[in-house]
């Protein structure tokens, strides 16, 4: 009890010694009569009260501020965390700094936010206790361009049961902002304010015609926007308050341009990062490039397929591709992320071609291109290790070891996949061998049997969990490329041709089966339908715990026509 007691103790001020602290705010952009929301928060439980806000209150003042803390114990791992949350009103217009929070030696990133003139409300006839405000980031856009619509509800009273009618637009794709709550003073009074904000792209030229939209309310009744219960002996009063309508120009796309081709963003940029260096790979060894493509006003699904030619002495293998879409106050910012690993089968130098994405600025109307420059990669031969058993030593056997136990570090770009962790096998298996074959040597003067054996090729490993990923996976396509690089790997003897050639030349019945199966859904009368790969795991397993048989050595197909396409 008294150990439990002490571990508890000391994972406790090692928390304390590691916290993180971050800053947030809800909005990037508001008007000086309008709130903020900022948020403090330490990733452990710490005394966020003697944070200094006086470079803070030079810009903002703050309305109200709340403290709340939480921890919790799940499977043996405990987490805590401390959120202070303030309310902000800018004190003038402009482009304000939330400054950096340091705590303990810990520093928050500082946040940058723009402040504009004092909003007023044109349409007097409203109801001056709920108001309903709408507006647009422009009013003439391109195809395929984003449009933010901005709706607000004010209101200065109980309001209950209030319900707004969805934005529903036809050949628009219509994206919705998560809803934000403020509040803004107008002439001396008080609002709350619910905005809700929709990401528009419009698909077609023409006039874009946004309808107006009707909030129907209780007023007197409940003490929130939502539903509410009404308060005994209150008068309530139902009201219906209508928006304007919004009308859109909608420009068409550059002549010559093609719509599938079209990319309107008002940010683009294209990165990579990749798993290991490029200059010092060996034949054999898988290589990871990471190749990320992110658009401000452009959703995930609009992004190109990024894809590579074929490379002599490279064997290049696309992961499935990563969509990713998030909301922020500006609209939707899209990311697509493509992983392609390469496997070298020759040494020497080979040349990555130059990537470039042509795309439509929107915000300075013209094109422009995004680039990823040419990369060389130096491939060295693969190691022999025959060569090193030879020169090798007790003292190179420990360190081998030693090392293989050390902690792996990733990379700075965050590139993880299961790849990293064949290398780590391949790495650590190859260890062993080197030391085993090393004990043997020593045990006895004769040829050791061991040095006759074929050393298992890692190439062979890659190709064999490459093709049982795809099988799980069910990409019959994938699956296809991925069995006839293993079985050219694994069977090197049998003569060049087709999938249907080589299962004839081993006269594996199972084998031809599946790949006739596997030919059907791809190209026959079934093709696009849904592929199951676990019964092709099956006869793979088994024929890769085979024994390599040399007798189907030179065999040419039995029947041509048969070939897969």
């Amino acid at each position: 009890m008294v150990i439990r007691s002490v571990a508890f103790i000391v994972l406790m001020i090692l928390s304390n010694a590691t916290f993180a602290l971050t800053a947030k705010v809800d909005r990037s952009s508001l008007a000086q009569n309008e709130t903020l929301t900022l948020q403090i928060q330490s990733d452990s439980r710490q005394d966020l009260s003697d944070i200094d806000l006086m470079q803070l209150r030079k810009d903002f003042e703050i309305t109200s501020r709340s403290t709340q803390s939480s921890f919790n114990i799940t499977n043996g791992e405990s987490k805590s965390s401390t959120t202070l949350t303030l309310q902000l009103k800018p004190r003038r217009v402009g482009s304000l700094l939330i400054p950096a929070f340091e705590l303990k030696g810990k520093v928050s990133l500082a946040k940058t936010v723009f402040v504009t003139e004092p909003k007023q409300i044109d349409n007097i006839s409203q109801d001056r206790n709920v108001l309903l405000e709408v507006d647009v980031d422009k009013k003439e856009i391109i195809v395929g361009e984003q449009l933010l619509y901005t709706l607000r509800v004010l209101y200065a009273t109980d309001l209950s049961n209030a319900s707004l009618q969805p934005l529903e637009l036809t050949g628009v794709e219509v994206e919705e902002i998560p809803e934000q709550r403020y509040q803004r003073s107008i002439d001396g009074r008080r609002y709350n304010v619910v905005e809700r904000r929709y990401a528009i792209f419009a698909n077609k030229e023409g006039e874009l015609v946004i309808p107006q939209q009707e909030l129907h309310a209780v007023v007197g009744g409940g003490s929130r926007f939502g539903f509410g219960i009404d308060r005994f002996g209150q008068r309530s009063q139902q009201i219906r308050i209508a928006s304007d309508e919004q009308r859109i120009v909608v420009k068409p796309i550059p002549q010559g341009q093609i719509i599938a081709d079209w990319l309107p963003a008002k940010r683009l940029t294209l990165s990579e990062s990749w798993g290991a260096d490029p200059s010092s790979v060996r034949v054999g060894e898988p290589l990871l490039r990471k190749i990320q493509l992110t658009a401000e006003g452009l959703s995930s699904a609009r992004l190109p397929e990024i894809s590579m030619a074929d490379i002599d002495g490279l064997n290049i293998y696309p992961e499935k591709p990563e969509l990713k879409n998030e909301t922020t106050d500006q609209g939707v910012i899209g990311q697509r992320t493509e992983t392609l690993a390469f496997i070298p089968t020759q040494e020497g130098s080979y040349i990555v071609p130059k990537l470039s994405i042509k795309w439509w600025d929107t915000q300075n109307k013209r094109f422009q291109t995004a680039v990823l420059p040419e990369k060389t990669l130096i491939i060295l031969p693969a190691l022999d290790i025959t060569s090193l058993v030879d020169g090798f030593s007790f003292g190179n056997e420990q360190a081998a070891l030693n090392n293989t136990n050390a902690p792996i570090q990733s990379d700075t770009n965050g590139v993880q996949s299961w790849w990293q962790y064949l290398a780590l096998f391949s790495t650590f298996a190859w260890a062993l061998t080197l030391v085993y074959l090393w004990s043997t040597r020593n045990q006895s003067q004769q040829p050791s049997k061991s040095l006759q054996k074929p050393v298992d090729n890692p190439t062979l490993r890659h190709a064999y969990h490459q093709l049982k990923n795809q099988c799980l996976a069910n990409d019959a396509r994938l699956a296809k490329q991925a069995l006839e690089q293993w079985l050219s790997i694994r069977f090197p003897e049998l003569a060049k041709g087709t999938i249907s050639d080589k299962a004839l030349q081993l006269d594996d019945e199972d084998l031809h089966t599946q790949i006739n199966h596997l030919n059907d859904c791809l190209y026959g009368n079934s093709a696009n339908s849904a592929w199951q790969g676990e019964e092709l795991v099956k006869v793979v397993e088994r024929m890769n715990k085979t024994k390599n048989n040399k007798k189907h050595a030179g065999l040419a197909p039995l029947y041509p026509s048969r070939a897969a396409t």
